[in-house]
């Protein structure tokens, strides 16, 4: 073998040595950011203990929320959606959910799977005051006292928000988008900054 063949295969093997060793680095830095998310995820979730999970869910120390939740033809979706906001694991929170003018049949199968009453009390909640489109009734569910439906003219995804500001009765407001899935305890996770940041906590 001459001496060129040689220096070929001597420059394939230190490219193969070279091609290994940044392989490596990349490797333990990516390592290094897994670790790293990996600690932050454990140091928050050791300040949530289970302890403190009981204190966010007693009936008296939890901070009331309202989910606001603006809906439109969503006759095959919203009644699993409202399942799972129903089975949130908080003590005080109401769910609210605004029909945007659907054109479908949403408020059929909300009347007919959560047996609503219409209501007039909750239209006096000290809200925004903000001019929305038309709001035709508030229902209130018999089946679950947490659940409120606001059946509204179309005004799109803002004037349903204002909406439900109007008539939320709850401090703390929290909107749910209509592909959010939330955790059964995503509200107890969401409101410990503010039960630390409360004053004598």
């Amino acid at each position: 073998m001459d001496e060129r063949w040689i220096e070929m295969l001597r420059s394939f093997v230190l490219a193969c040595y070279e091609g290994i060793f940044i392989y490596l680095v990349l490797a333990i830095v990516m390592c290094s950011v897994l670790v790293v998310a990996a600690a932050r995820t454990l140091i928050r979730r050791r300040d949530l203990d289970p302890l403190q999970y009981h204190e966010m869910l007693d009936e008296e120390l939890a901070p009331a929320v309202s989910l606001l939740v603006p809906v439109r033809n969503s006759e095959d979706t919203i009644v699993q959606r409202i399942s799972c906001l129903l089975d949130m694991q908080y003590a005080r929170y109401e769910v609210i959910i605004i029909n945007d003018g659907s054109e479908d049949e949403t408020m059929r199968r909300l009347k007919e799977t959560y047996d609503l009453m219409p209501i007039r009390s909750k239209v006096h909640y000290s809200g925004l005051g903000q001019e929305t489109a038309q709001i035709k009734c508030v229902y209130q569910s018999r089946l679950h006292h947490r659940l409120v439906v606001i059946d509204k003219a179309y005004g799109g995804r803002m004037d349903s928000l204002n909406a439900g500001l109007n008539i939320s009765q709850y401090p703390y407001i929290a909107s749910v988008g209509p592909w959010t899935v939330l955790e059964r305890d995503a509200l107890v996770k969401i409101m410990k900054p503010v039960m630390d940041a409360l004053p004598g906590e």
